[in-house]
């Protein structure tokens, strides 16, 4: 991402405004209001393609062998890419793990509930000697005991805090219906039955309390929601959470979200002739619809804020923001600091601006500022100009990517000239040069010979069905396209003119071009 500091934005906004590089402490708190009001407006009233990423989602945590998770937990298995939610704690004590060269054999002493002569993913974690961690694929010999097979002889005997955790499904993919179940957005089953003997696996619905439960240990006359035997189901929600992080569903490593633009069955950037899948916004998040397991969401990022009190030495914790008057920046914390400055890039990272929208941002805070001070028609002026700079923005990622200029209604075509003044003679015409105003507002200079019926874009003789105008007067009638006769104007002391109509772009916001 093409970016520029939060500095440079404020001191172009206060030199237009003041003619100074630095604000006064009043002018720079207005200042900052303004620019993170026009910043975060422009940011998002576009999907720029600088700050809009696709990112690979799945609508649960991936799991993990050595994470404690309850019953009701939701994961996401890779294997056979399926959702699960845990029906009991998958997370077990080992008492003792021993080896007879590369076999381990590893007790449970309370028990488990895993079925004799199955075969389990299992993860250890927590043993010393190191070479029993890991994950394996396990054979249940007893209701205590399970084995596997290591690639070397640890040494010795197991010791520690040894953890096994007990994978949603077994080496044949198959779910391990004692501690987990397939995740669905609704269940259908009988209701349960006093005398009926339940093997496990078997899944009921209790009338009583509406939920429907999966057997976990086979017995008879257990009612649910006796825990023992039972575990609750819960409908799952297709959902993915905005926020990453501590309590979202997505992890820490997932961006955070700011408005969606679509969701993929695969990757836009790499497959053509992709169907976008439906979603639903709610207040935490989008669901999805479809049966993807996988899915990618393409998102504009979030805007930064450039707030925060001045540094000075203390306690700050990741996520905290300081504005550092050393440097006139905007700071973010990312690893706990005390006495370091927001410059020691181990624990703060400077607060970028996005280069696209700098010139517009500093125009409009600029307008803004004028707007304070009571300087209404100055504002409004300085606010079409934000407007202007914000579209040649625009008006430059459309011709990079090809897209063809769209018809705008009459009311949306407007005049652009500009003029070159102090030209007397057709000498200093052909040394100021004939100037072009284009398509998106931005000054081409011709290298034509600079008499009065040249073509400022070709320097060659305009045809005798150009029209002729000067200075004083033009005519209305021009469409999109026409070519106008540079006229040397002798009667206002020479002033040359170069005036296109010109049918812009439609707005991809929905306003008139020009405007904020």
């Amino acid at each position: 991402m093409r970016t520029v500091t939060y500095k440079s934005v404020e001191e172009k906004a206060n030199i237009l405004f003041t003619g100074k590089v630095r604000p006064n402490t009043d002018d720079a708190a207005s200042l900052n209001r303004f620019i993170n009001a026009r910043y975060k407006e422009y940011f998002e009233r576009f999907f720029w393609p600088e700050w809009t990423v696709v990112e690979r989602r799945t609508f649960r945590q991936p799991y993990s062998g050595m994470t404690v998770y309850a019953a009701t937990n939701e994961v996401y298995y890779w294997p056979p890419s399926a959702y699960y939610q845990a029906l009991r704690a998958p997370l077990l004590t080992v008492n003792t793990l021993t080896r007879s060269t590369v076999t381990a054999t590893a007790t449970v002493s309370g028990g488990h509930q895993l079925t004799v002569g199955s075969q389990p993913r299992i993860t250890i974690s927590g043993v010393t000697p190191s070479g029993y961690n890991g994950t394996w694929t396990a054979t249940v010999t007893s209701s205590t005991q399970f084995t596997y097979t290591m690639p070397a002889d640890p040494g010795s005997s197991g010791s520690g805090t040894m953890l096994a955790g007990v994978h949603p499904a077994d080496s044949s993919d198959e779910t391990v219906e004692s501690y987990w179940a397939a995740s669905e957005a609704s269940y259908t089953a009988e209701d349960w039955q006093s005398t009926t003997s339940y093997a496990v696996g078997t899944q009921v619905y209790q009338p009583l309390d509406g939920n429907y439960y999966q057997c976990i240990t086979a017995h008879s006359n257990q009612s649910p929601p006796n825990a023992t035997y039972w575990g609750r189901l819960t409908e799952f929600v297709r959902d993915i959470d905005f926020t990453s992080g501590a309590g979202s569903n997505q992890g820490a490593s997932a961006t955070n979200i700011g408005e969606v633009k679509a969701v993929w069955p695969g990757n836009p950037r790499t497959q053509e002739h992709l169907l976008p899948i439906g979603f639903e916004i709610t207040s935490d998040g989008i669901v999805v619809r479809g049966d993807e397991s996988v899915v990618w969401v393409e998102f504009r990022l979030r805007p930064n804020e450039f707030t925060g009190a001045t540094w000075a030495a203390g306690s700050f914790a990741p996520g905290d923001q300081v504005y550092y008057s050393t440097t006139g920046e905007y700071y973010v914390c990312i690893a706990t600091a005390t006495t370091e400055a927001p410059t020691d890039t181990t624990k703060w990272t400077k607060l970028d601006f996005p280069y696209v929208l700098a010139a517009p941002v500093a125009q409009a805070a600029f307008a803004d500022l004028l707007k304070m001070s009571g300087k209404t028609s100055k504002y409004i002026e300085g606010f079409k100009e934000a407007g202007r700079l914000l579209q040649r923005e625009f008006d430059k990622i459309e011709r990079q990517q090809g897209a063809d200029d769209a018809t705008q209604s009459d009311d949306e075509v407007i005049m652009q000239s500009t003029l070159i003044q102090g030209v007397t003679s057709a000498t200093d015409l052909s040394t100021r040069k004939p100037v072009l105003v284009n398509a998106d507002g931005s000054l081409a200079v011709s290298v034509g010979s600079g008499v009065a019926d040249n073509d400022p874009e070709t320097g060659n003789p305009i045809p005798v069905a150009g029209k002729a105008v000067t200075t004083a007067t033009y005519a209305p009638a021009y469409t999109d396209g026409d070519r106008a006769t540079l006229a040397l104007d002798g009667a206002t002391g020479g002033v040359l003119a170069y005036i296109r109509q010109l049918a812009l772009t439609t707005d991809p916001w929905g306003g008139r071009h020009g405007g904020a």
